[in-house]
This record gives structure tokens, C-alpha cells and sequence, in this order.
């Protein structure tokens, strides 16, 4: 009984960083999607009212603020959407442990060059040298 209180204790303070990131990512960041959707929908009438008339020149200020703003909101959004992928492809990992190591050993395979002669596909280095050589 005694081993589980700092294990309890470990679990009620993490659950309190997490509620402290949530709360700061709320006040530092907010909603990112309302955000692109007001920014977008601004720059939609600016732009249609800029087809029957000339902007001012503090209506061009605000368009090009916009601009920048929308941008850098898509990037927050296009990133935060892969970590959402790369989170959910890890938690399938974890329940199917060969799909987990086939994710995560990916890199290697990529790496990896076969070559095919006429004796057939080369796999050893040796071979490969060999089979490399006798082409040039």
C-alpha cells in the first residue's frame, strides 16, 4: 500500500501540468481554427469590396496585416494537424506492436539498395561492388 502513494502523487501532479498547459494554451494561443476562419472571412470582404472600389490606405494596411496573420494561423494549424496524425498513428502503434515497429523501423528500410544483375537480385555489399563494377 505504501509503494502506490508517490505513484499517486506523480499522477495528480502530472494531471495538474496538463490542466496548466491546457489553460495556457487557451489564454497564448486559442482557438486557431476560429481565428483562420474570422481572419479568411475578413479578407473575403475585403476583397469583394475592393472589386467596386479602391481600398484606403488603411484598409491595404489591415489587408496585408491579414495576410501575414493568415499564413502564420495555416502554419500553426498544418503542424498542429500532423502532430494530431503522428499522435494517432503511435496509438494504433501501441495496440498493434508489429505495425508500431514496421512505423518506426521505416527509416531503415529506406535506405536499403538491392540491385538485380543477371545472376539474379544482389543483396551483400560485396556483390553489389562486384555487379557495379562489371556494368561500368
Amino acid at each position: 500500500m505504501a509503494s502506490t502513494q508517490p505513484l499517486k502523487r506523480l499522477h495528480i501532479k502530472l494531471s495538474w501540468v496538463a490542466k496548466g498547459i491546457k489553460r495556457w494554451r487557451k489564454e497564448k494561443i486559442g482557438d486557431t481554427r476560429l481565428q483562420l476562419a474570422l481572419v479568411k472571412e475578413i479578407l473575403l470582404q475585403l476583397e469583394a469590396a475592393q472589386e467596386y472600389k479602391s481600398l484606403s490606405q488603411e484598409e491595404l494596411q489591415l489587408w496585408r496585416q491579414l495576410k501575414i496573420r493568415s499564413m502564420g494561423l495555416a502554419a500553426i494549424e498544418k503542424s498542429r494537424i500532423r502532430q494530431k496524425s503522428r499522435l494517432t498513428n503511435i496509438k494504433s502503434g501501441d495496440t498493434n506492436t508489429k505495425l508500431f515497429h514496421i512505423r518506426a523501423s521505416s527509416r531503415a528500410r529506406k535506405n536499403y539498395i538491392c540491385l538485380q544483375s543477371d545472376n539474379g537480385i544482389t543483396l551483400m555489399h560485396e556483390d553489389k561492388e562486384e555487379v557495379i563494377g562489371d556494368y561500368f
